[in-house]
């Protein structure tokens, strides 16, 4: 008789290891997912950064002035990122793409810079749309 609740106890051991594992492999897979994840938002953060920082150079480098028309499209991506948006522009025969630079994230209250390309994707003129930054509201010093 003893030997009967041994074979039972190792039956429901093996079992309780196999359903074990099973549930082990399905939260691996979990917390692989929730690995990549995680990583896939540092990589998104990372380049909002990226894109945030060219931003910056390009408002300076239109500030100062040393945005040159005839720059190279591929130039102007290389040293500001990429464009927010880019679509073909049939505002002038000259300028056959428009491209729009500004905060990634900030979509309504950011200045907006846009960029004209020719045939060539080369910089024919630039627009730069400024966003007015909201007033504070002042107080009067003293009370009444």
């Amino acid at each position: 008789m003893k030997k009967k609740p041994a074979k039972i106890l190792v039956f429901v051991y093996c079992a309780a290891m196999f359903s074990g594992g099973c549930s082990f492999i399905g939260r691996s897979q979990e917390i692989l997912f929730l690995k990549q994840m995680a990583d896939n938002q540092s990589g998104i953060e990372r380049y909002v950064q990226k894109q945030e920082r060219g931003f910056d150079i390009l408002r300076g480098d239109i500030e100062y002035n040393l945005l040159q028309k005839g720059t190279a499209k591929e130039e102007i991506v290389s040293r500001y990122g990429d464009p927010v948006y880019c679509s073909d522009s049939a505002d002038t025969p000259d300028c056959r793409q428009m491209c729009l630079y500004r905060y990634p994230t900030r979509f309504f209250s950011s200045d907006k810079i846009y960029l004209y390309f020719d045939r060539g994707q080369e910089l024919c003129r630039w627009e730069f749309d400024f966003v007015p930054k909201p007033k504070t509201p002042s107080f009067p010093s003293g009370r009444r």
